[in-house]
């Protein structure tokens, strides 16, 4: 059985054990609805980079003034050594879910400029669909404009070959996060990943 911590901000010393695999539940100090439970704690995702104020780490117990904000997940007593077939399943289930929330973070445009361009469903098709007519477009008089995720740049696009470097690279961005995650569950699916250790290997890379 696997449960789901939630979401934390650890110390710099309990991340880098998470990410080099020293994770046992009896080294922690866990959350006290987890407090009695023996098991492997798992690097679920790591979040974007957040630096918080002076606090105790929820893992050990100690001060730290650097945070990792993270997501855990907690093999209970049951399953301290996890039947392989279920943890590739949850590794691939855990890397669908992370492809879907890198694409949702959308792209920049233009690069280098910190203006971010939505991704998720209806920002998708919305590109696509600006694809679609951009031979038909009025440039002169109603250029196509999309605003930024934070809604404080508007994008004007004046021509037809703009609309198709801007749709091409939004296209380009999301086949780059498909094509990452869809090769590291192929490599977890195969018979070369053959313990639970070489599935993590696996995940720590992509992760």
């Amino acid at each position: 059985m696997i449960d789901h911590l939630g979401t934390f901000y650890i110390c710099t010393t309990c991340y880098n054990d998470l990410k080099n695999g020293m994770c046992t539940v009896e080294k922690y100090n866990l959350p006290t609805s987890y407090g009695s439970l023996k098991g492997r704690i798992v690097l679920r995702q790591d979040l974007n980079d957040e630096i918080v104020d002076l606090n105790i780490c929820p893992l050990c117990a100690k001060s730290s003034l650097v945070k990792h904000a993270v997501s855990l997940d907690l093999w209970s007593a049951s399953t301290v050594s996890p039947d392989l077939d279920d943890y590739k399943q949850w590794a691939i289930d855990l890397i669908e879910k992370t492809i879907e929330e890198r694409i949702s973070h959308g792209f920049e445009y233009p690069p280098g400029s910190g203006h971010i361009f939505g991704l998720k469903t209806r920002g998708a098709i919305n590109w696509l669909g600006l694809l679609v007519t951009a031979s038909a477009q009025d440039y002169v008089s109603a250029p196509p404009k999309v605003d930024s995720e934070d809604g404080t740049f508007t994008l004007v696009m004046n021509s037809a070959n703009e609309v198709t470097t801007v749709v091409l690279l939004a296209m380009y961005t999301v086949k780059q996060h498909l094509d990452a995650g869809g090769n590291a569950q192929r490599e977890i699916r195969s018979n070369t990943a053959t313990t639970v250790e070489q599935v993590d290997a696996i995940l720590n890379q992509y992760l």
